[in-house]
């Protein structure tokens, strides 16, 4: 059976409606549907000390607050503070996310996942995805 030319509307479960947005992925037979392979996927790493990080590496982080948010204005709001989980401090920098400072409070915790960035002896990690302990062990089952 050539797949080439069987379309994905002969599939159980697919109608003309989704047929036109597979269309748009030039998704038409089920061998586009079989070779069509995602742009990213993400898999959530294990928790990891401040104090092991490297840069440049993508890292999940749990750690307490230990500075309250503080926003600068110049040409665009920048959000930093500082989290630290015992074997080192990390600040984390949010950019045009002003509402941020609502978010977090200082001595609350939370995994904080990005790609790590060392500057000098300052270490960051920018624009981070952030989840409760409880919220990012969810993801990581669900793997």
């Amino acid at each position: 059976m050539d797949l080439s030319s069987v379309s994905v509307e002969t599939m159980k479960g697919i109608g003309a409606k989704t047929a036109q947005l597979l269309k748009r992925l030039h998704i038409c037979s089920v061998l586009d549907l079989l070779w069509y392979v995602p742009r990213a996927y993400t898999t959530y790493p294990d928790i990891t000390k401040i104090a092991d990080l490297t840069d440049g590496g993508t890292y999940a982080v749990y750690a307490r607050l230990s500075t309250y948010p503080k926003e600068s204005h110049g040409r665009m709001v920048v959000t930093t503070f500082s989290v630290s989980d015992g074997s080192g401090s990390l600040n984390i920098v949010f950019f045009r996310q002003s509402f941020i400072k609502n978010i977090f409070r200082a001595g609350q915790s939370c995994v904080f996942y990005g790609t790590v960035k060392k500057k000098g002896s300052f270490t960051s990690m920018e624009m981070p995805e952030y989840y409760s302990f409880e919220e990012y062990k969810n993801i990581q089952i669900m793997k």
